[in-house]
């Protein structure tokens, strides 16, 4: 049995070892699973728990005919399900490579401000799922911004070519992918073009700086967990392995990967205002990385905040920092973009 992405949908299937076939016995637009999709087998019975931003949670078994019966749904009388789904894009790199995404806007007519949110890994996926795993976009939708979470090259769900596209031009194509949705967008006339933020955590921290490093497009930025300086990204993380597998040459080469696709060495072309965030127990990408580009930052003048949760680590978990974080980032985010209702 297998639970997988393919595109924004989510497949369960089985496939056969000495055949080699395999065969879809469920497809969704919504979800399985928690952080991946996933599915229990056992005593013949094949068992997940399916998710979308508009339904709660529930546990369900998979039936002969394809469909997941439920059997116990996780919706309460009291469970505020949102009003805005998730609506499926589709747009055009400047390779001609097409990129997938999410967007969820807030009730009423656009131009709507948008805020790019971009996930981590970067072999990872949005999907369309339960709001509350995703509260970010909830808040955000729900103070009037509208909110693009692409599916840009080193994603699952499209093939390895795709995911090993994206892991060795780190920056590159993939900068590319979200801009032009970006650009997709205004075209379209849906959101405003002086009006746009860019976010995310981890590798989507690094993302974003890199992003703003490279483009006067966004008005703001928020970076969370970022990497900014690869050199010293593989001399103080604990995965230094993952920087040797997605970067060209060695880490002291000042001609190499680790130096031409690090922020840092390039935070005087920076524009635009941005707020780095980190925890201070983060191994994965510790808080220097984000209190170096805030140093050069200022040094050459930026518009930088910097804020370090003591108790936290890669990415924040405990109820006062997530509240202190959401409260940070709408009020960065209205000021240097307007509020969200304004237009």
């Amino acid at each position: 049995m297998f639970a997988g992405l393919r595109g924004l949908d989510t497949v369960i299937g089985r496939c056969s070892v000495p055949s080699g076939r395999s065969e879809v016995l469920w497809e969704s637009e919504g979800t399985c699973g928690g952080l991946l999709p996933e599915v229990a087998v056992g005593g013949g019975v094949i068992a997940c728990t399916t998710h979308s931003r508009r339904e709660a949670p529930a546990l369900g078994v998979l039936a002969p005919d394809g469909t997941v019966r439920p059997r116990l749904s996780f919706a309460r009388p009291r469970t505020v399900v949102p009003g805005e789904p998730a609506e499926r894009l589709a747009w055009t790199a400047p390779d001609g490579q097409e990129i997938q995404g999410l967007l969820v806007t807030p009730p009423g007519p656009g131009p709507y401000p948008l805020i790019v949110n971009i996930h981590g890994g970067p072999v990872w996926a949005w999907r369309d799922e339960w709001a509350p795993r995703q509260p970010l976009v909830s808040l955000l939708v729900g103070q009037g911004y509208a909110v693009l979470s692409p599916n840009m090259r080193g994603s699952l769900g499209r093939g390895q070519k795709f995911v090993t596209a994206g892991l060795h031009d780190m920056g590159g194509a993939d900068a590319d992918d979200l801009l032009a949705g970006v650009d997709a967008l205004v075209a379209a006339g849906r959101v405003d073009a002086r009006r746009v933020a860019v976010t995310g955590n981890s590798y989507g921290g690094f993302m974003s700086a890199w992003l703003i490093a490279h483009s006067d497009r966004f008005a703001a930025a928020v970076a969370r967990s970022p990497v900014t300086d690869w050199v010293s990204q593989h001399h103080t993380s604990n995965i230094p392995g993952f920087d040797r597998m997605c970067l060209d040459g060695d880490p002291l080469d000042p001609a190499s990967d680790y130096r031409t696709r690090s922020p840092l060495y390039r935070a005087r072309h920076v524009r635009t205002p941005v707020l780095l965030m980190a925890g201070a127990h983060d191994l994965a990408t510790p808080p220097q990385q984000a209190a170096m580009f805030h140093r050069a930052l200022r040094d050459h003048g930026r518009d930088s905040t910097l804020v370090i949760y003591p108790e936290e680590g890669h990415g924040v978990r405990a109820h006062p920092s997530v509240v202190d974080q959401a409260a940070r980032l709408l009020e960065f985010l209205d000021r240097h973009l307007g509020p969200a209702g304004e237009t």
